[in-house]
């Protein structure tokens, strides 16, 4: 990712509140960013894809919204594992967000079905008998129309919590994950 497409997807929180965080006094949630940014810019484009029209910050937000709120009917508590596997990179983000608003963990689809709550898979279910496969479709909006009027779902703010988990060897050969909090 260039820095340029960086500095546009992720809108740096200003001194003030980068000073607040260090110091302990304010928690955030890797989602924050999105939703301050689609406050204040909501038709400013947040994703161009390579094809298609963009996305603004505003329906970004949303569609984490829609997601985070149908996830939520799943039971997800703080700190749930979840899987996901889908070759779609905006459905990838935005399912990342989603889960992270809630304060559940993300981690690749191949992750061992025993570690995981469950796993969204956009597109077939594998045979995979220790795995919990949810269709993401069940959770996506499919269109715009069924945005217009998504309820704001409150962000989980324990800065701390574990956000992502990504698989790694280190240094001793042994596959292992590592887990990210929210406060990188």
């Amino acid at each position: 990712m260039s820095a340029a497409i960086h500095r546009e997807w992720w809108p740096r929180p200003s001194t003030a509140a980068l000073d607040e965080i260090k110091a302990g006094n304010q928690r955030m949630n890797i989602s924050d960013p999105i939703r301050s940014h689609a406050q204040a810019s909501p038709d400013a484009e947040a994703i161009v894809p390579r094809s298609g029209r963009a996305i603004s910050y505003r329906e970004l937000d949303q569609t984490i919204d829609f997601l985070a709120a149908g996830l939520q009917g799943l039971g997800l508590a703080a700190g749930t594992i979840v899987g996901i596997r889908t070759a779609r990179l905006y459905r990838y983000i935005c399912v990342c967000l989603a889960l992270a608003r809630l304060g559940a963990a993300t981690a690749p689809g191949f992750v061992p079905g025993s570690k995981l709550a469950f796993c969204l898979i956009d597109g077939p279910v594998p045979d995979e008998p220790e795995t919990k496969f949810e269709p993401l479709a069940r959770y996506w909006p499919g269109d715009r129309a069924r945005l217009t009027d998504v309820p704001a779902v409150p962000s989980h703010q324990d800065g701390a919590a574990v956000c992502a988990l990504f698989p790694t060897s280190g240094t001793t050969g042994t596959p292992k994950l590592v887990a990210v909090s929210h406060d990188v």
